[in-house]
């Protein structure tokens, strides 16, 4: 039962980020890629309050923090994600993983990129 708490908040964020994507491409016309980074902001803020809310209160159903972390905020950014894993890393004092994350993150995700885009320019 737990799957479908966490497809219909993908499904809602998935839904959340292109609208929102389209309606600040639409109204802040630029090569920068203002509205992935206003998506990854906002998703991050958003799992932050919610994170503190399920970690500090009790009454937290564990569907509905499925629908939220995974789900929602999944579906709206996998960076919220990331910036959560990278907080909890730091609130545990893993300060050297924390950054070993963060770098390798980054630099293998382009890499990635790269590396796929290269792959795919095989199958033209």
């Amino acid at each position: 039962m737990s799957f479908v708490f966490i497809a219909f908040g993908g499904a809602l964020g998935s839904v959340l980020r292109y609208t929102l994507s389209n309606f600040v491409s639409f109204y802040f016309k630029s090569a920068f890629p203002l509205g992935t980074m206003s998506i990854n902001i906002i998703g991050s803020f958003l799992i932050g309050v919610c994170y503190y809310f399920i970690k500090n209160d009790n009454f937290v159903n564990e569907n509905l923090k499925l629908f939220l972390i995974i789900g929602l905020f999944g579906g709206f950014t996998t960076f919220s994600t990331f910036s959560l894993d990278v907080f909890r890393l730091l609130e545990q004092s893993h300060l050297l993983t924390a950054i070993v994350y963060v770098f390798f993150s980054i630099l293998l995700s382009l890499v990635a990129v790269f590396g796929g885009y290269f792959v795919g320019g095989f199958f033209k």
